[in-house]
C-alpha cells in the first residue's frame, strides 16, 4: 500500500459518515421528529469513543496486537522523516513565520470555507429556493459525499505514484492537488450559484464541488505534516484551531445576507463569494506553498529537503 492510499482509507471516512448521516437523518426527522436526530447520532458517537478508547494506543509499539513485521514496516517507513532525538523544545517563532505554513493554512481556510459553505447551506437552498422536502433534502445533500471518497481514494493511490515514479515531487504533487481541492471546487461552487431554480444543474454542480474537494487530502492536509513531522501534533493543533475560528464565521456571513431574504440573489452572493475566496487561496499556495522539510523540524538538521516518500508496503512485504 501507498501511504496516501492508507491515509484515505484511514481518513475518508468522514465523507461516507456525513452522507449517510445526511440520508438517514432525512428520514428520521421525517418519521420521529428532528429530536430524534440528535440522540441516535449521540449515541453512536459515545459507541464509537468506547472503541477509541479500547483499541487505540500511544505508540505502535506499545500496542498488544501489532505483529513483528508491522511493527519493523512502521518503524522502518518513517526514513527520514522523524528524528528521534529531538530537542524538547518547540521553535515557536520559527512555527509563527514559516511562511510555508502560513501558506498552508491559509489554503485550508479557503477550502474548509467553500466545502462547509456549501454542504451545510446547500439543504437550506434546497428547502427554501427549491422547495425539497425532508427527505430529498437529505437524500441530495448526502449523495455527493458518497462520490467524494472513491474520488480522493483514487486520487491519493495517484499521487503516491507520482511521488514514488519520481515523476513529480512532493511540492508539486500537493499543489497539483490544490488545484482541485480549492481552484477547481471554487469553480464548481461559482457554478452552483448561477444554476437558479434547476434542479439538475444544481445537484450536478453541488456534487461536483463536494468530489472534487477531496483533492484536499493528497494536498495540503499531509503537506502540513511535510513541514516538519517532529512538531506535526503542534502544527496540526494550530491548523485546526485557526481553521475552525474561521470557518466558524461562514454561518454568521451567511446569515447577514440572506436574512428574511430567501431568494436566488441573495444566495447567488453567498456562493460567489465562497467561491472566490476558496480559488484565491489555492492561488496563495500555488504560488508560495512548499512541502519541504524544515530545517526548524531538527535544530541539529543543517539542510532543507523534502520529506521522503514512505515505502512501498508490498515492496516490503515481498521483499
Amino acid at each position: 500500500m501507498y501511504y496516501l492510499y492508507v491515509y484515505h482509507v484511514c481518513c475518508e471516512g468522514t465523507s461516507v459518515g456525513t452522507a449517510v448521516t445526511y440520508i438517514v437523518c432525512g428520514y428520521l426527522m421525517d418519521w420521529l421528529g428532528w429530536e430524534s436526530v440528535f440522540y441516535i447520532t449521540g449515541s453512536i458517537g459515545l459507541l464509537w469513543h468506547v472503541c477509541w478508547t479500547l483499541l487505540i494506543h500511544d505508540s505502535p509499539r506499545t500496542h498488544p496486537t501489532i505483529t513483528e513485521k508491522e511493527l519493523k514496516y512502521i518503524e522502518n517507513s518513517l526514513g527520514n522523516s522523524i528524528v528521534k532525538n529531538v530537542s524538547s523544545s518547540t521553535p515557536w517563532k520559527s512555527i509563527l513565520t514559516s511562511l510555508p505554513l502560513i501558506v498552508n493554512i491559509v489554503s485550508q481556510i479557503g477550502y474548509n470555507w467553500g466545502m462547509y459553505t456549501i454542504s451545510l447551506q446547500a439543504p437550506t437552498y434546497f428547502k427554501f429556493v427549491l422547495g425539497f422536502n425532508l427527505k430529498q433534502t437529505g437524500i441530495w445533500s448526502g449523495v455527493p459525499h458518497l462520490f467524494l471518497w472513491p474520488f480522493a481514494f483514487s486520487f491519493g493511490c495517484l499521487c503516491d505514484y507520482l511521488i514514488k515514479a519520481n515523476i513529480m515531487s512532493i511540492t508539486n504533487v500537493r499543489k497539483l492537488a490544490c488545484v482541485f481541492s480549492n481552484i477547481i471546487h471554487g469553480l464548481f461552487i461559482l457554478t452552483f450559484a448561477y444554476s437558479g431554480c434547476n434542479d439538475i444543474f444544481v445537484i450536478f454542480n453541488l456534487v461536483c464541488a463536494v468530489v472534487v474537494s477531496g483533492a484536499i487530502s493528497s494536498g495540503a492536509l499531509p503537506g502540513i505534516v511535510d513541514l516538519a513531522p517532529n512538531f506535526a501534533g503542534v502544527l496540526q493543533g494550530i491548523n485546526g484551531t485557526i481553521v475552525i475560528f474561521c470557518i466558524s464565521i461562514s454561518p454568521y456571513i451567511v446569515g447577514l445576507i440572506t436574512y428574511q431574504q430567501q431568494t436566488i440573489e441573495q444566495w447567488k452572493k453567498v456562493f460567489i463569494v465562497s467561491a472566490a475566496f476558496c480559488s484565491l487561496t489555492g492561488i496563495a499556495f500555488l504560488i508560495f506553498g512548499s512541502s519541504k522539510l524544515q530545517k526548524w523540524n531538527n535544530e541539529e538538521q543543517k539542510d532543507v529537503k523534502e520529506i521522503q516518500p514512505i515505502i512501498h508496503y508490498r515492496d516490503y512485504m515481498l521483499g
